[in-house]
């Protein structure tokens, strides 16, 4: 009689599964920011949608977590002063389940050899932009006021992304005489990441509210 009370019954079953099922959203905002920052040639209109997409992701993952929090809170007193854990053995799945797809998988992405070739990639459409404006200023003995002043007539490099463009362009950064670079690449929501460009490659750890990860004398702004 033991033996059949400690096994999961169908409910039980059921109602993991419906709860995990529900953290779907997360997973495809995770997928939807590896596939952004793999930085792949696309539509405008396409990028608007892996935006939107990533932002629902990232609500419904705040839900989850106010909704969930308390109820963690709750069930852990319970435990605690009738020293029955029952009720948080029964929801433990589900809570794990949360805390791998709304942490520790995004983070893992977020960090991963997609992220670092993704960057690349996006620097590697920026080097001629920065060629030109250093072309710029050997000529001129100063760099330019914008990057139309640079390119003239001529379109300006993209930077190679369906989400993330275009290229932003500022002079005399914190009164140097030099300039920046840079593109905002969000994850979405309340996010603004960026990869920058400083000729000086002068880079604190810390800027824009972010810490620093450099990359071949640009830096990235995890925010």
């Amino acid at each position: 009689m033991s033996g059949e009370n400690s096994r999961p019954n169908r409910g039980w079953i059921i109602e993991q599964a419906v709860l995990s099922v529900l953290l779907i959203p997360m997973s495809l905002g995770a997928y939807c920011y590896w596939h952004s920052l793999a930085f792949q040639p696309g539509s405008e209109r396409s990028g608007s949608v892996l935006l939107f997409l990533m932002g629902i992701s990232q609500l419904v993952a705040l839900g989850q977590i106010l909704a969930f929090l308390p109820v963690i809170i709750v069930l852990w007193v319970r435990a605690v002063k009738k020293k029955n854990y029952g009720n948080l053995v029964r929801w433990s799945p589900t809570l794990v389940v949360i805390a791998v797809f709304n942490f520790a998988l995004p983070f893992k992405i977020a960090r991963s050899d997609y992220f670092d070739m993704g960057v690349e990639r996006l620097i590697a459409n920026g080097e001629p932009v920065v060629s030109a404006i250093e072309g710029y200023r050997s000529e001129h003995g100063r760099y330019p006021e914008s990057l139309e002043d640079v390119f003239g007539g001529r379109s300006i490099p993209k930077t190679g992304s369906r989400l993330y463009r275009p290229w932003e362009y500022s002079t005399d950064r914190d009164g140097t005489g030099g300039y920046e670079l840079l593109v905002e690449t969000t994850m979405g929501g309340a996010n603004w990441d960026r990869l920058i460009y400083w000729p000086a490659n002068d880079y604190p750890k810390r800027m824009y509210g972010g810490s620093v990860q450099r990359f071949s004398g640009w830096a990235y702004v995890h925010e």
